[in-house]
């Protein structure tokens, strides 16, 4: 059948046919092509990371300058209203020395008591104590209302 040299020939041409499937193997699964192609590909990867790393970044920068602006305008909101108050206390201020100046005690409704304070530090008072027109009536008198 077959003869010494047929397989010594038979085992080269195995050889031969298994070192090309070797070589080829090598040449498609090559530990430097994949070493190179997966750091390429973790190299890809950071920088997807780092640019969704910076958008979120600069999306907290804008929402963060948006809520300051808002603080510095309640702020400021706040600051002007505090002076308001500092200019309603001065004009009750000044009510008060005036009527202590004037010193009448004759009611201008021709009534016989006098009244505990003159409109002037009534209206005074009201500036400072009521914002708005206040309901309830006389039960109310006296009641801050508040924003």
């Amino acid at each position: 059948m077959f003869g010494f040299f047929d397989w010594i020939k038979m085992g080269a041409a195995g050889a031969l046919v298994l070192m090309a499937a070797l070589a080829f193997d090598r040449w498609i699964d090559d530990p430097l092509v994949f070493a190179a192609g997966k750091d390429a590909g973790a190299i890809t990867e950071r920088q997807a990371w780092e640019e969704a790393r910076r958008r979120l970044e600069a999306k907290r920068a804008e929402d963060k300058r948006i809520a300051q602006a808002k603080i510095d305008a309640a702020e400021r909101a706040y600051f002007r209203e505090r002076i308001g108050d500092v200019v309603r206390m001065t004009a009750l201020d000044q009510e008060i020395r005036k009527a202590a100046a004037d010193g009448s005690t004759a009611c201008s409704d021709g009534s016989s008591a006098p009244p505990a304070f003159t409109r002037g530090v009534s209206r005074a008072l009201n500036a400072i104590g009521r914002r708005g027109p206040v309901a309830g009536g006389d039960a109310a008198v006296g009641q801050a209302t508040v924003r």
